[in-house]
């Protein structure tokens, strides 16, 4: 076959794809949307566990079923990082509950689980896009096709616990989608369906509130509602039952979702944290998340400038939009709905918690489903409009090839960690020092932050080696840095009369050495455990290795 007869026959095929309104059916959609997201993220099988994994892998894999139902009424984490925080997710645990019996604590299960989850919000961003667009499938499969690619997903889908993402999204997205079809005539069942999945994702993570404000925000910009103003409050009245539950089940001693957050930052803060939240959101909707933190110092110096120069985009956005708003006025409101209202919606809540561009995982649903509503209206149907789509799906695909290297690298660390203690685990007698020398982050990717004392314990070691050992380890790994070192941890140092040894990852991988006598003696004088800094005066009475 000659090349461009070879072209040709490619250029045909990606033409029907995304050619309107019905091919290719469903089954060939599916197919190549879950072949997007096995090639995008097939590799996390072959990976480990990082930071929360393993308190939130260790806590439930052998969780009673009967102890669940508590999990509505107090901290998902059990305590497990006093104090307790304030995070009602019973759902996201049940995931893990369920995970711990398949898998066991084999972390190729959790990250499939975790890729299962991205494609079912992949396949309703579809369906939501789909209702959108009237049924232009060729265009619905090509929101999902972008948003299974795009980098800012990453976090949320290699991380396995950054799956309370993943699942709160999936309830906004499958109660957005339920919402829709009961707007366009579909009856009691969607009502239904937009209720139970507003329950499922409010209990996965409180971001699944946003639910009813873009339903209400898009009833206000659509005007779809006038079509059935007799039903115009059912939605709400159901979403108002279901939060009344949640705000009940959170009486129990659990605080308001951000009322902590709020105060401990307060008006002025919030006011100033505003641009440094919104501003890099903004930007990591086209920018990769790992180009945005190295610049991240130059954005926070000319965040105002930035603000600025966002708000004029926007407005020239607004302006061309608007510009061709009588000829067609229905696509150019759901373009800016999605594509500005959506996000922005979905971002300013953000602004309490702490920067972590997972966080935008519903986020970039909408903002993807708008780009490619305004895209539909601006490109010709057929051969214009799929090029620009391959184009956008390269350009983002190309990104997130980059985005997941530090992902990778960080999880193999881990695990090359974990494997240097399972050798540990063999070796060291009761009594032993051992200084942990591992990372909290690496490339801004968890590593093991938060994992003392869980992954020095089982099920991820035969015993228990913090009861076992004298272990140091570096306070942004204990679950607690703001109090190490733990109680009693100097008096057992100083009574103990083994071995020392010393696991370092400095280098990026994982090494395991036994300390020389004066190395284990100056470990052991003085008051060494005094503060946050104690553990590089203990690092620099070692020979580390080059």
């Amino acid at each position: 076959m000659r090349p461009s007869a070879v072209v040709r026959f490619v250029t045909e095929r990606i033409h029907r794809l995304f050619r309107h309104p019905g091919a290719p059916g469903p089954a060939v959609r599916l197919t190549l949307l879950a072949t997007v997201v096995a090639l995008a993220y097939g590799w996390t099988l072959g990976t480990y566990f990082a930071a929360d994994d393993f308190g939130l892998v260790g806590r439930f894999v052998t969780f009673p079923w009967s102890s669940w139902p508590g999990l509505f009424f107090r901290d998902w984490s059990y305590g497990i990082w006093e104090p307790q925080v304030s995070e009602l997710r019973p759902i996201s645990a049940l995931s893990f509950m369920i995970d711990g019996r398949l898998w066991g604590i084999n972390a190729a299960g959790y990250h499939l689980t975790n890729v299962l989850m991205h494609f079912a919000c992949a396949v309703l961003v579809m369906l939501v896009a789909a209702e959108v667009m009237d049924g232009h499938h060729g265009a619905a499969l090509a929101a999902s096709l972008i948003f299974a690619l795009h980098p800012v997903t990453a976090g949320a889908v290699v991380w396995v616990s950054g799956r309370v993402d993943l699942l709160a999204t999936a309830g906004l997205l499958l109660g957005f989608y339920a919402f829709l079809r009961y707007r366009g005539g579909g009856g009691w069942p969607f009502r239904l369906l937009a209720w139970v999945a507003f329950g499922f994702g409010l209990f996965a993570k409180e971001s699944a509130l946003l639910l009813p404000v873009l339903a209400m925000a898009h009833d206000l910009v659509s005007g779809r509602w006038r079509d059935r103003r007799h039903l115009v409050l059912a939605p709400y009245l159901g979403w108002a039952m279901v939060l009344a539950f949640y705000a009940y089940c959170r009486s129990y001693g659990m605080s308001a979702v951000a009322a902590d957050a709020i105060a401990s930052v307060g008006p002025g803060g919030m006011a100033m944290r505003l641009p440094q939240r919104v501003i890099p959101y903004a930007l990591s909707m086209v920018v990769p998340p790992s180009l945005l933190l190295q610049v991240k110092p130059v954005v926070m110096e000319y965040v105002i400038p930035l603000a600025v120069t966002g708000l004029v985009v926007m407005a020239v956005i607004v302006r061309l939009a608007v510009a061709g708003w009588r000829r067609d006025a229905p696509a150019i409101r759901m373009g800016l709905f999605y594509g500005l209202i959506w996000p922005a919606l979905a971002t300013l809540p953000l602004v309490v918690t702490y920067l972590s561009f997972r966080h935008l995982y519903a986020t970039v649903a909408g903002f993807v489903i708008g780009g490619v509503v305004l895209l539909a209206r601006q490109v010709k149907p057929g051969a214009p409009f799929a090029a620009v789509v391959v184009l956008v799906i390269a350009v983002f695909g190309t990104q997130l090839a980059f985005e997941v290297t530090r992902y990778r690298e960080a999880l193999g660390q881990s695990r090359q960690i974990a494997e240097v203690v399972s050798r540990l685990a063999q070796v060291a007698a009761p009594g032993d020092v051992v200084v942990l020398d591992v990372p909290r982050r690496h490339l801004e990717m968890w590593v093991w932050a938060w994992a003392s004392p869980f992954a020095l314990r089982p099920p991820f070691v035969e015993h228990d080696l913090i009861a076992k050992l004298v272990v140091i380890e570096r306070p942004s790994v204990y679950r607690r840095p703001d109090s190490w070192p733990r109680p009693g941890t100097a008096a057992r140092l100083e009574r103990a009369s083994g071995s020392g040894w010393l696991i370092s990852a400095a280098g990026g991988g994982a090494t395991l050495r036994r300390l020389s006598d004066e190395e284990l003696d100056s470990v052991q004088s003085g008051d060494i455990l005094t503060g946050p800094d104690s553990f590089d005066d203990v690092l620099d009475r070692l020979a580390r290795p080059e």
